[in-house]
């Protein structure tokens, strides 16, 4: 009884630690909120073929921040029956997904604007001049996706949560996407003639950007989805820890890959003395364990494989050259 009440007790801590995660997602939930229909009708009205891009581009963000809202509350379930290591992965799999669609919405926003272009080559067709107002739309898109992203990248670094830090690099390209929206209609209004293709120009920088950001985020998650190995760096501090535990010897086949956006799991052989006892064993591996569980967090999932040191001598080895 007493330890079903310690893991409930662990299960409500690690949620309290999570709620700081969903309450920083809700700022930019509230946020692709509003902004989607006053870029989009400012856009339509005030003739901005780059502020209706930038519109489409938050639309998206908005439908994908559903997605990943929801992700993100299964991925803060504790294990079950079902899912042994947890549900960590659901958010891995919804960051990956926001990625994707960044990079949808970024070639969109490309075939749009070259439409403008070539109609302009074709048929010597400009596209008709943005009203003012266009501008101050801009410029209060840049100021809220800024302040929107030192927030959530700061909350994201402190939650160690990686949708969070997509949603803040996603802010990121709102950023560059309305500095190029703002510098377009600048230039369409107060210039003219020629001057008013840097809005579909601007429209294909914006596109750039957003893609930029999509494969930072996209690269990461393919490889945790795809089971790949921890950094090289981080292998090497295993096995110094391993064998850095009184009469361990020779850790190898080490294997390691992440389970979610912060939680590792790691299996590792380590050759002991086979004249020692169970229990002594059993102490070695478990104090490797809680030194591994020390430096990588104590949610970190470890194997240890003990195996005899004389096992060297039926292999025809040296014990004292490893």
């Amino acid at each position: 009884m007493k330890r079903v009440s310690h893991q409930y007790t662990l299960i409500q801590k690690r949620r309290r630690e999570k709620s700081p995660t969903r309450r920083a997602y809700l700022v930019s939930f509230v946020i692709n909120i509003f902004l989607p229909p006053l870029k989009l009708l400012f856009g339509f009205y005030g003739n901005s073929s780059a502020l209706i891009a930038d519109g489409i581009n938050s639309v998206t963000d908005f439908i994908s921040n559903l997605f990943v809202y929801f992700s993100l509350r299964i991925s803060e379930k504790p294990r079950d029956d079902n899912h042994s290591y947890g549900h960590g992965k659901y958010e891995t799999v919804a960051t990956f997904l926001l990625s994707i669609v960044m990079m949808v919405v970024a070639l969109l926003i490309v075939l749009k604007a070259l439409q403008v272009l070539v109609r302009f080559i074709t048929t010597d067709t400009l596209p008709p001049r943005p009203d003012w107002y266009v501008i101050i739309v801009a410029l209060f898109t840049v100021v809220v996706n800024l302040c929107a992203y030192y927030y959530t990248m700061r909350k994201a670094r402190k939650t160690r949560s990686e949708v969070l830090k997509a949603v803040a690099l996603d802010h990121q390209a709102d950023v560059a996407s309305a500095s190029a929206v703002l510098l377009g209609v600048a230039g369409a209004i107060y210039i003219g003639g020629w001057a008013l293709l840097l809005e579909p120009i601007a429209a294909i920088v914006v596109a750039v950007f957003i893609f930029r950001m999509a494969y930072a985020i996209y690269s990461p998650c393919l490889a945790k989805l795809t089971e790949a190995s921890v950094a090289p760096a981080i292998e090497a501090e295993i096995i110094e820890i391993a064998n850095g535990v009184d009469m361990v010897q020779d850790a190898h086949n080490l294997r390691t890959r992440m389970v979610g956006s912060d939680r590792m799991a790691i299996e590792l052989d380590v050759r002991i003395d086979g004249k020692k006892s169970l229990l002594e064993v059993h102490k070695l591996v478990h104090e490797i364990v809680l030194r591994l569980q020390n430096r990588y967090g104590p949610d970190t999932h470890v194997i240890i494989h003990p195996e005899p040191i004389e096992e060297l001598e039926l292999e025809g080895k040296d014990s004292d050259s490893i």
